[in-house]
């Protein structure tokens, strides 16, 4: 599946089947000056997954389950 963004703004945005031209997902991250916390929902609008952006970590909560960004994605190097 090729997909693309409706925005240069990734955080707020939709995802699209560039086959279909169909959203398959909308991310959306509403602004805060503390803690924020990006949703990510089907084109149902149910949402999938939730990316909570914090100070020393940072945590993605998929499928019920919640996990440390960086056990998830693993870092390559210091500036990675």
């Amino acid at each position: 599946m090729n997909i693309s963004w409706t925005s240069r703004k990734l955080f707020n945005s939709g995802v699209v089947d560039n086959a279909s031209g169909q959203i398959v997902f909308n991310i959306h991250t509403p602004f805060s000056l503390g803690p924020r916390v990006t949703t990510i929902a089907d084109a149902r609008g149910q949402v999938v997954a939730e990316y909570k952006h914090r100070l020393a970590y940072d945590t993605v909560t998929y499928q019920g389950q919640t996990h440390l960004v960086s056990d998830w994605l693993p870092k390559d190097g210091f500036l990675s």
